[in-house]
């Protein structure tokens, strides 16, 4: 009959545009495995991709601070900054550049501190600064440490150093010789204006070694 025609008619149409549904959700199912398997313009995989861009919306991301250029010169033999009247290559740059070899003593950390703001170090500076300091930022923080990175860069860069003198002897605590003081007076200038800078410093010696 009539009737039984469009009803068959109407069955093929339906089962047509099923199968057109299914079909294009398999060539979508290739496709899209495929895309994630390889990015056609760069090779990478997806995982790869994802890690590539941790810290963008898909994770946290590691500020890994790089060390700046320095000011030390190519003669390690140029007389120390510090005014020790020895070498640098014989005073402060065995601390500099050996970071397992500790300053031993309060007054050599002083010296290889002064120099390392003379030489644009702020990685020598930073370790060498006790926890109880009110610069310190610790190395879980890493933006905080970034941001106290890049101060020191700045304050190295705005000031010239001409002149470190120790006024007093090393001074120990009597009941913690673990805790000891040097009074300095260090000449430098900013923006053309020269001017003293004078401090008792407090030193700590903890975890076998000094630290300001």
């Amino acid at each position: 009959s009539q009737f039984t025609l469009l009803f068959v008619r109407s069955a093929m149409k339906l089962t047509f545009f099923l199968l057109q549904i299914i079909y294009s959700f398999y060539v979508c199912c290739i496709v899209g495995s495929f895309t994630l398997r390889t990015h056609p313009r760069d090779g990478l995989s997806m995982k790869s991709r994802i890690k590539a861009t941790n810290g963008k919306g898909f994770g946290k991301s590691k500020l890994k601070l790089t060390e700046p250029k320095n000011k030390i010169p190519k003669d390690r033999s140029v007389k120390c900054p510090c005014e020790s009247n020895l070498p640098y290559s014989d005073c402060c740059g065995i601390y500099h550049n050996n970071p397992t070899v500790p300053a031993p003593d309060p007054l050599s950390l002083l010296r290889s501190r002064y120099t390392a703001y003379v030489y644009r170090l702020p990685f020598y500076i930073m370790e060498t600064t006790h926890s109880s300091n009110g610069d310190f930022k610790a190395p879980v923080n890493e933006k905080g440490r970034k941001g106290w990175c890049q101060s020191l860069v700045e304050f190295c860069d705005r000031h010239e150093f001409f002149d470190l003198n120790v006024v007093t002897d090393t001074e120990y605590e009597k009941e913690n010789k673990n805790i000891a003081y040097i009074s300095f007076v260090a000449t430098m200038s900013s923006f053309n204006k020269t001017f003293e800078f004078s401090e008792r410093s407090k030193f700590i010696f903890e975890n076998n070694q000094w630290k300001y």
